[in-house]
């Protein structure tokens, strides 16, 4: 099998979901298996290290890996590794004949968000495929088909959300490699425990099978380089306790400083730590231990009478009063959702006015920071918006930004044009050659001198030229092409599109109350990547109705749940997720003057938090009823004060 990555702005650590355990993580994660396995896989073995403690730990036992990363690798020769998808490997351990279930399944599966599953192109033998989240859920089918539990799995499959990261395939990829009264143990995102595409997985886990544990560290993450909130979970498939069926799922968090050796720190609090979680009956503070019980079962007649619009899409949560029948798509509504500009190295493209005429560029390279005031003609400006500040308006234009994106999209540095001589006459004709103006000098030389710096940091040892987003401005054209090819295209020649340029934006990571700003018309504003844009070229909800809603409290508490929430308390928002958010159709009824009214408030309105709630309400009192104005209000403080915490 080969994966390679269609996106190039995606590191290959993020691309793979790569971060990697620590060993005293993984130690205290094993001491949670209740019984001594015979049988041990890790499906994403990363670096090998659960296969190594495994090894240590249980000797009798035979243990397989299976990692996608050829760079890693496990040398000792009693394991059995195997590069490769572990999908992929399955199906193959089914066709040959040679499919097994494990004791216990261990690890820490690949955290890759939904966002970026689809930018992995998978090829697999024969069968090309650029849908990785359809193979998957074909894959888990085919695998529950040949294990006899395709029908124990028919609401999970009837419910499936395209939002679920790559960890809710692998839990129920684990369960079907797991033998009866066999055990996973995972350190994992919490993600498919929060979202609402989880909760079928939930149901279905509570359902068939006992969570001994989750445990969770307040105070301290259990991956030192990962922002995504985690969790240890054990679970052991089949037999449900009497505890679970009447008091639900038990949750342990320790709210203690991080530690290097977390099994021995809470052995200090409780000898027989695992042992102590299974007597207890009732939620219980010991020492820096908090446990409580969630119940995670909804029951079958609940989960069978789901059912979903078919214009709404099933895995999004919405509030209790929304009816679908009276929402509406934003695509059918003529609008669609975007990122922003990538540039790959903001520091190159992006300049702040200083003078006239005048720009000053800083970059950081090897650790220091260095700043060239470059001279730099209007003609190769557009201006920029690339951050937001509590002074800003929600009506942005022109004059609210000093950030400017150098534009040499149709301009050529002087050598890069000597290599035109290599190409036929006939070619430089149609390409217009003679016409392509060149960059001033000053602007040339900063460019020659930029594009071979370490970037950022010395660590990296990266060049610009070699940055993924950077590389992917450059184009050269075959010379035994038979037909007239594109021009050929050099690194910072960025190629701007329409959706760079947003009607209204929303940023990415809020840390607070989410803004949505409207750009002013006939504005030609770049927006970054840090934004979302809204772009319409037949709009059938006028732009003004649009804004509104983005900036109601409901649109906001819609984005609170379905969002992703980082370790630091923001939130993070994409384009997939906002362009599947509805909008209420009660939004074209509202009259013009009552309209026009409010639009005229929220054009002076600035982004403090104050003021971003009670314009919320105002909106929402509009949209609904003031009942429901003041609910969402309380609602939505609530959420994003337990977000920021």
């Amino acid at each position: 099998m080969k994966m390679e990555n269609n996106s190039n702005t995606i590191s290959k650590k993020k691309q793979l979901g790569q971060y990697f355990t620590p060993k005293h993580v993984v130690q205290f994660l094993l001491s949670g298996l209740k019984k001594k396995p015979q049988t041990i896989l890790d499906p994403n073995a990363g670096n090998g290290l659960f296969l190594e403690e495994c090894n240590s730990k249980f000797h009798s036992a035979e243990i397989f890996g299976v990692e996608l990363d050829e760079k890693q690798i496990c040398k000792n020769p009693s394991i059995k590794f195997v590069h490769g998808d572990i999908f992929n490997w399955t199906k193959n351990q089914i066709k040959e004949k040679t499919f097994q279930q494990f004791s216990a399944v261990v690890g820490n599966p690949a955290y890759v968000n939904y966002q970026n599953l689809n930018k992995l192109t998978v090829n697999l033998d024969d069968e090309p495929s650029n849908d990785y989240k359809s193979y998957l859920l074909d894959a888990i089918k085919e695998i529950a088909e040949f294990t006899g539990e395709l029908s124990k799995l028919e609401d999970v499959f009837r419910l499936w959300s395209k939002l679920g990261d790559f960890n809710a395939y692998m839990l129920i990829l684990s369960w079907l490699l797991t033998k009866q009264n066999g055990t996973i143990a995972f350190v994992m995102s919490n993600h498919w425990m929060e979202r609402d595409y989880g909760k079928i997985i939930k149901h279905f886990l509570s359902s068939h099978g006992t969570i001994r544990a989750i445990i969770t560290h307040r105070k301290g993450n259990w991956f030192p380089d990962a922002q995504v909130p985690t969790s240890i979970i054990i679970y052991e498939k089949g037999k449900i306790t009497s505890r679970q069926k009447s008091l639900g799922i038990p949750f342990v968090e320790i709210n203690a400083p991080h530690t290097d050796n977390l099994e021995k720190y809470i052995k200090s609090i409780s000898k027989n730590f695992w042992e102590w979680i299974d007597i207890q009956k009732k939620p219980i503070k010991f020492n820096s231990l908090e446990l409580s019980f969630k119940k995670w079962n909804l029951g079958s007649s609940k989960i069978k009478n789901i059912t979903h619009s078919k214009k709404i899409p099933s895995q999004l949560e919405l509030p209790s009063y929304v009816d679908v029948n009276n929402w509406i798509l934003l695509n059918e509504l003529g609008w669609n959702v975007h990122q922003g500009l990538r540039t790959g190295c903001n520091e190159i493209f992006y300049v702040k006015k200083v003078g006239v005429k005048k720009y000053s560029s800083i970059i950081t390279t090897n650790k220091q920071k260095i700043e060239r005031i470059l001279t730099i003609p209007d003609a190769l400006l557009i201006p920029t918006i690339r951050k937001f500040s509590k002074n800003n308006l929600l009506n942005q234009n022109s004059k609210n930004t000093k950030f400017f994106v150098l534009n040499f999209s149709n301009t050529i540095r002087s050598n890069d044009k000597l290599t035109f001589d290599d190409y036929p006459s006939e070619w430089k004709k149609v390409w217009k050659y003679d016409k392509i103006p060149l960059i001033p000098k000053n602007l040339a030389d900063f460019l020659s001198l930029t594009e071979i710096m370490p970037y950022e940091s010395a660590k990296s040892g990266k060049i610009v030229k070699e940055l993924s987003a950077v590389k992917s401005n450059i184009y050269i054209p075959s010379k035994n092409s038979q037909a007239i090819p594109n021009p050929p295209k050099f690194w910072y020649q960025i190629s701007f599109q329409k959706r760079h340029f947003g009607e209204i934006i929303t940023p990415r990571v809020s840390s607070g109350v989410v803004p949505s700003v409207r750009i002013s018309q006939k504005e030609k504003l770049a927006i970054d990547a840090n934004f979302l844009t809204y772009i319409s070229d037949k709009p059938i909800l006028e732009k003004d109705r649009l804004w509104l809603w983005l900036n109601s409290n409901t649109f906001r508490i819609i984005c609170e749940i379905n969002g992703v929430k980082l370790g630091g308390g923001a939130l993070k928002l994409e384009a997939s997720l906002l362009s599947q958010i509805p909008i209420p159709t009660d939004i074209q009824k509202i009259p013009s003057v009552k309209f026009k009214e409010i639009t005229k408030i929220i054009s002076k309105i600035q982004m403090t938090e104050d003021l971003l709630y009670e314009t919320g309400m105002k909106i929402d009192s509009i949209i609904f009823d003031e009942e429901i104005s003041k609910n969402n209000f309380e609602h939505l403080k609530s959420l994003v004060k337990k977000r920021e915490k």
